[in-house]
């Protein structure tokens, strides 16, 4: 993951990267999130290496009434 980070063209410090990846792999809050009742947007990016897609369809499928939407965004 590290790897890929650096090759992004939003490079971020790595002090930040490893902050993020420290807060997803501590914090776990998958068991509350049937309990969300309210009409919900899960957004993500089509590229984002921290929430990536396939976690944030986890997401959604734990919340009743959500939805995802996954930006794409073109290379120029």
């Amino acid at each position: 993951m590290i790897t890929a980070a650096k090759t992004n063209p939003a490079l971020q410090p790595v002090h930040a990267l490893k902050a993020q990846i420290n807060a997803c792999l501590t914090h776990d809050s998958l068991a509350s999130l049937p309990r969300i009742t309210a009409h919900t947007l899960v957004i993500t990016g089509a590229e984002d290496l921290v929430m990536t897609p396939q976690i944030s369809e986890e997401l959604k499928n734990k919340i009743s009434n959500a939805e995802l939407v996954v930006i794409e965004i073109p290379r120029i």
